[in-house]
């Protein structure tokens, strides 16, 4: 099917549609105007995080941070914040590749992780 010059494809009425959806807010929890909006951590994901960040470095030992951080994967930095509790809900692959890094299995890591464990393994 031809079109005129300067009329809107079938892809461009989608991304049109889209747009407007997204610049008037499509009404879902979390997004405002095509933005998702993270909701606030409570209390308890915030404890789970200094948790997470203390099995993780009680099981890192005396192993430098460098050292863990290279072989996970990540930058020194970011360990550090995990270790402090400063990110508490780190991604996934992150936590599973930390986990690797130190000698713990993920359902390890959970479990000491639930209890509030300082020392795990």
């Amino acid at each position: 099917m031809l079109r005129k010059p300067g009329s809107l494809s079938d892809f461009g009425l989608v991304l049109h549609s889209l747009c407007t959806e997204l610049s008037t807010g499509c009404g879902q929890p979390g997004h405002y105007y095509g933005r998702m909006v993270r909701v606030p951590l409570t209390e308890a994901e915030h404890a789970r995080g200094e948790r997470l960040g203390a099995v993780l470095r009680r099981a890192r030992g005396a192993r430098s941070m460098a050292e863990v951080a290279t072989e996970a994967g990540i930058s020194v930095e970011t360990l550090r914040k995990i270790e402090t509790g400063r990110i508490p809900t780190p991604a996934f692959f992150t936590v599973v590749a930390l986990a690797d890094a130190v000698g713990l299995s993920v359902d390890a890591l959970r479990v000491a992780v639930e209890q509030g464990l300082a020392r795990a393994g």
